[in-house]
């Protein structure tokens, strides 16, 4: 493969293109393009998002497998599930699925440390999102903010990890 050369107004581009999608979205971009230098200090991704930006929630839906009259109405609350397959995990995800279909009582957004699990839930409808920091306060507060989602739960023992200030 030919390398080619970048003529010094190219490499100004370049550097500006990466400067500016590392302020619009965050990213470290010096992981990626070793010689772009950014004099930003280092803060968490979900930071600028956590002011209201006067955009509609993400809706999120009911999956495929239940059915209601108002879904819009039912809150949305976080599932945290281990992001393994063992039996423990798919019994309380069977037994949460049976209840769900016969009687949906909220809209679940699934919340999972990898993507081992994505086939799942999506081949059933489901809404997901993947936890990427240590800071879970933030990501909650961004979740919270982009799909109105009122409170987090452990799948395995149903315990509350996350609740919503404004009620």
């Amino acid at each position: 493969m030919k390398k080619t050369r970048r003529s010094g107004s190219e490499r100004k581009l370049a550097r500006q293109n990466a400067k500016l999608v590392y302020d619009r979205f965050c990213i470290d971009l010096s992981l990626l393009v070793p010689d772009v230098q950014t004099d930003t200090p280092a803060v968490s991704r979900f930071t600028k998002f956590l002011e209201p930006t006067g955009l509609p929630a993400i809706e999120v839906p009911l999956g495929d497998i239940a059915f209601h009259e108002h879904p819009e109405r039912l809150p949305v609350i976080g599932v945290r599930m281990p992001d393994r397959y063992d039996p423990l995990c798919f019994s309380a995800l069977t037994a949460f699925m049976s209840e769900h279909h016969i009687r949906p009582f909220f809209r679940p957004i699934f919340l999972l440390s990898g993507c081992e699990l994505l086939p799942l839930l999506g081949r059933y409808g489901f809404a997901y999102h993947v936890l990427s920091s240590d800071n879970d306060e933030e990501e909650f507060g961004y979740l919270n903010l982009r799909y109105l989602m009122s409170s987090a739960r452990d799948l395995l023992d149903t315990k509350l990890i996350w609740a919503s200030a404004a009620k």
